[in-house]
């Protein structure tokens, strides 16, 4: 099963890995990045796809991280108190 697993995984790093190189064939166009306060040259698409693409993966990842590391120093027990704080004050307001 583990081979059948790594086989799988190589695959689809390849099928990456291809249509990657599909999309910066497919989109060579150039484009030039006006910023606030800094303005790019001329820089083909795909790249700028791929690096907000990149960030935003970059970030989710940040956050899933945060969250799974908050789970793991409070634990259950801080996710309950939280719960019954809520409860409490929407109880208090009634």
């Amino acid at each position: 099963m583990s081979k059948l697993k790594k086989i799988f995984l190589l695959c689809l790093i390849f099928l990456m890995v291809v249509v990657g190189v599909v999309f910066v064939l497919l989109n060579n166009s150039k484009l030039e990045l006006d910023l606030l306060f800094y303005h790019t040259g001329p820089v083909n698409v795909s790249i700028l796809i791929g690096l907000a693409f990149a960030v935003g993966f970059l970030m989710g990842m940040a956050v899933t991280s945060l969250t799974v590391l908050k789970l793991k120093i409070f634990g259950k027990k801080g996710r309950d108190r939280s719960v019954k704080s809520s409860t409490q004050v929407v109880a208090s307001k009634s």
